[in-house]
């Protein structure tokens, strides 16, 4: 049944994936790389049944025809959400929030924020576009 399902869809990748300053490079060996931007990204995940396995749901904001290195892009014809990427990862529960904290510190939106941080009712600081709290993280090592 559904742990099954867990376990089918959890395999080993046969591409390399990895982190760079702005996103998550895909590299499928004998095609071209892929390339995932990830600021402002809407990033989640769900536990998996499998255990210590986790689905990662990153939805990239629609490209908006920036350039990236020496490769233009087109601007898309319909600005809506065009990809979801979908990632298992095997490890802990702290290592699946490292990884969101690496892609949050490349400028993904995490939806896990409140999980993660214990943010503090007084505002230390305030402007004309926001608010400045304090905050402590809540998930040990």
């Amino acid at each position: 049944g559904r742990e099954a399902a867990g376990q089918e869809l959890c395999q080993p990748c046969q591409h390399q994936v990895r982190l760079d300053n702005a996103g998550i490079i895909v590299e499928p060996g004998d095609k071209e790389s892929l390339f995932i931007p990830l600021l402002l990204a809407d990033c989640v995940e769900a536990a998996l049944p499998t255990a210590n396995s986790y689905l990662v749901a990153l939805a990239p904001l629609p490209d908006t025809g920036g350039v990236r290195g020496d490769v233009q892009s087109e601007p898309p014809s319909n600005p809506a959400l065009q990809d979801v990427w979908l990632f298992c990862l095997s490890g802990s529960y702290f290592c699946l929030k490292e990884f969101f904290s690496e892609l949050s510190s490349r400028g993904a939106l995490r939806w896990d924020l409140h999980d993660c941080y214990k943010v503090e009712e007084k505002c230390i600081a305030a402007g004309n576009c926001g608010q400045i709290f304090l905050r402590e993280t809540v998930i040990a090592a």
